[in-house]
């Protein structure tokens, strides 16, 4: 009897501890925001280019000027601007759009490369490689395609 009696205290006093907890949780989960969605949903789940981070590394990677990353920033406004256009069209069939958006990434590229000096067009060219390899890899294989703008990325 004084086994029951201390098995059942024992349970009440944990059952009490553990509502506190379990409101605290519930509010918090009611009040806090949802996070903030990363890029945007691109034709097949990937992400639509976002021009900020874009021009951050390339502020970094690059070394880019004031005045080129204003004129950096304006190239990638209207890139993203002509994607997301090109998306919303539905009177295009997806391999369409796929090839509108080649387009505007390769006119964007070029209009880039044409604000950069020498070194910074080597290295713009070296990220545009990677990146093209990377899309490769997680494609799964099959021949690398040239990067918008740039030559083709070397074989291994």
């Amino acid at each position: 009897m004084k086994n029951k009696l201390l098995a059942t205290m024992a349970l009440l006093g944990l059952g009490l501890a553990l509502v506190p907890a379990t409101f605290a949780q519930s509010s918090d989960a009611t009040q806090a925001p949802p996070p903030p969605p990363m890029g945007g949903g691109g034709p097949h789940g990937g992400k639509m280019p976002d021009s900020q981070r874009q021009l951050r590394h390339m502020t970094k990677d690059l070394d880019l000027t004031t005045e080129q990353q204003a004129q950096v920033k304006q190239i990638l406004d209207a890139r993203d601007s002509q994607m997301e256009q090109n998306h919303a069209n539905t009177s295009q069939s997806v391999q369409q759009q796929r090839q509108t958006a080649m387009t505007i990434m390769k006119d964007s590229n070029d209009k880039v490369m044409a604000i950069l000096n020498d070194q910074q067009k080597q290295k713009f060219q070296a990220m545009q490689q990677e990146h093209m390899q990377r899309m490769h890899e997680h494609m799964g294989g099959g021949a690398p395609t040239p990067a918008p703008g740039g030559d083709t990325p070397p074989q291994q």
